[in-house]
């Protein structure tokens, strides 16, 4: 995937979006941000509470006019972060299958902080997790990050969160542009 950056290092917008629009699984709100409901600081997942959440519109190290979230991890606990407020299910407007390989995936900047950054996928009614890669990106630079995960035989409900992952780090602050979650 190629990204087109500006001259302060900003991604362009409708590039990345363009390439992911109809594969994404994920309800506008929940890949784009829309209103500040849709993802929150959780313990519901591998999070520990202390995550300062917020949705952002025009940060100064986001994008013009498009609203992205703001992760404040401010302590060297592992997993704070902000995960789905709502289960991603075919009973709340995902198409969601048993039995299939997915791809979360999110855009994630850091803005501070030495901490990992990660993605985690559960299929709660499975009792599955998904595979995690966490990342390190440098102070400023932008990553896709991913986990995959293949559901279970029953309907499947997903949990997804992007969480830092201190192991010594600092507290550690990034801004997400998008998420999405595709068909493996």
């Amino acid at each position: 995937m190629t990204y087109i950056s500006d001259a302060r290092g900003r991604a362009s917008y409708g590039l990345a979006l363009g390439q992911l629009g109809p594969l994404n699984l994920l309800t506008n709100d929940q890949a784009y941000f829309t209103t500040s409901s849709v993802w929150a600081a959780s313990s519901t997942f591998f999070n520990n509470t202390g995550a300062t959440v917020t949705r952002e519109l025009n940060h100064a190290d986001g994008f013009p006019n498009v609203p992205s979230m703001l992760v404040v991890s401010p302590t060297s606990l592992d997993y704070q972060g902000a995960a789905m407020s709502s289960l991603i299910s075919a009973a709340n407007g995902n198409a969601i299958l048993p039995s299939t390989a997915y791809t979360f995936k999110a855009y994630v900047r850091r803005i501070s902080g030495s901490g990992n950054i990660g993605l985690w996928a559960r299929d709660s009614a499975n009792a599955l997790n998904g595979t995690t890669t966490t990342q390190a990106p440098a102070v400023g630079a932008w990553a896709v990050l991913s986990t995959t995960i293949t559901t279970g035989a029953t309907t499947p409900t997903l949990l997804l969160s992007v969480s830092g992952r201190s192991s010594g780090g600092t507290a550690t602050t990034y801004l997400v542009a998008w998420a999405a979650l595709l068909r493996a």
